[in-house]
């Protein structure tokens, strides 16, 4: 499976950077090229370059600063996001083959604790968010029951002061699913491909054929980028030494680690991007071409499970080492692969409804 070379293109720099500066550039600037020599153009183009740069960057940062939950998660929406994450760490734990008894019990409280302040604050508790953390934290609680373990008190306090509740069709949790059922599903029409869907973690234990992989990649080909540019590689990691060194870096499939058969990483190369505007590009890209991947991989009978690379600064230079990637390659998304087994769990993963998804304006 090896990639040709991305090809090369050097861009006219002398050539104006938008559809506006070519209809109409400041005086200033029309003036400052037909009096300046191109020795002193060039710099000047670039120290200007660099502060639209400068200021592209800053902006993202306070705009980012200002609306995330870095310091501040009092707010409704920060609120739902936490209550959302937390509920499908905790539900990922429940979806593994053999769950262990007591596991996750820091994340169940820490669950426990956002409702309360949820519920506290006074927002809605009909959204599916509390509604679907309810049924996780519950299903949670009944596993610890039956493994004879003790549910964080935080949970068993939240229960208490909740009473009586109805989940008003909402669900958390897992779903047993038959394997034959899913790959009918996957070669079906889009709609059921789209919704039977999961991420995969828990495998067959047999290899996965490398000429399938090849055949999804050749699908995922099909994706769209920006300007054709088709900027996207492939990386299939096969040594288990080195998959399970970035796995365990990664930190995302602790308890099913040694159930991946192959680990994927989609980088996505830089050369191909002019300008600080295209500076998200990759990863638009990048994400672009990954879900296509996670289709095809579907259809060809893979299942997997993607795995972030939004790591800390060394953690990401570490798998960048290990793995091998070139400085030049953004690290998008990992997928870790295998074959599909006759019966598994899946989290449930409850979706939000459609109004709040779509705005038509």
């Amino acid at each position: 499976m090896n990639a040709a070379p991305l090809e090369q293109t050097t861009p006219d720099r002398t050539a104006p950077h938008s559809d506006a500066e070519a209809v109409s550039l400041p005086p200033w600037r029309t003036l400052a090229k037909r009096i300046l020599p191109t020795a002193i153009q060039n710099p000047i183009r670039a120290f200007i370059r660099i502060a639209e740069g400068l200021r592209l960057l800053y902006r993202d940062y306070v705009r980012y600063l200002n609306n995330s939950g870095v310091f501040h998660e009092d707010e409704e929406a920060r609120l739902r996001a936490r209550i959302s994450a937390s509920y499908h760490v905790v539900e990922k734990g429940l979806s593994h083959h053999d769950p262990r008894p007591g596991f996750g019990k820091d994340m169940a409280a820490a669950l426990a604790g956002c409702l309360q302040a949820y519920r506290g604050a006074g927002y809605p508790t009909s959204c599916s968010q509390y509604q679907s953390a309810i049924a996780v934290l519950n299903c949670y609680r009944e596993l610890q029951r039956r493994t004879n373990t003790k549910a964080p008190v935080a949970v068993d306090q939240f229960f208490q002061e909740l009473g009586p509740t109805t989940l008003a069709g909402f669900s958390g949790g897992y779903a047993v699913k038959r394997g034959e059922d899913l790959l009918a599903s996957f070669r079906g029409d889009f709609r059921s491909l789209a919704t039977h869907r999961h991420s995969i973690r828990h495998f067959a234990g047999t290899p996965v054929s490398e000429a399938a992989i090849q055949r999804a990649v050749d699908l995922a080909r099909w994706a769209p980028s920006a300007c054709n540019r088709q900027p996207v590689r492939v990386h299939v990691l096969k040594s288990r030494p080195q998959l399970e060194q970035i796995l365990d870096l990664q930190g995302g499939a602790r308890g099913f680690i040694e159930l991946i058969d192959k680990l994927l990483i989609v980088t996505v190369d830089l050369r191909a991007y002019f300008s600080f505007a295209e500076r998200n590009l990759a990863y638009v890209d990048g994400g672009l071409f990954a879900m296509t991947l996670m289709y095809a991989l579907c259809y060809e009978g893979i299942g997997s499970c993607p795995l972030h690379m939004a790591l800390s600064s060394g953690t990401e230079d570490t798998i960048r080492r290990i793995a091998g990637l070139r400085e030049a390659e953004a690290a998008v998304l990992m997928l870790g692969v295998g074959n599909i087994p006759e019966s598994l769990k899946v989290a449930h993963s409850q979706r939000k409804p459609l109004d709040e998804y779509l705005v038509v304006h």
